[in-house]
């Protein structure tokens, strides 16, 4: 099972490095999922 969602970083406390003006981070970002599931 996969599935995906969009997440904004600052609700999690999260800042992005600035790294001398061109390295940057966008503020959002997609969390993905990937499950394997077996029987016990």
């Amino acid at each position: 099972m996969s599935g995906s969602l969009p997440i904004v970083f600052a609700d999690y406390g999260f800042t992005g490095p600035n790294a001398l003006g061109f390295v940057t981070v966008n503020d959002r970002g997609t969390l993905e999922l990937h499950l394997l599931f077996t029987h016990a």
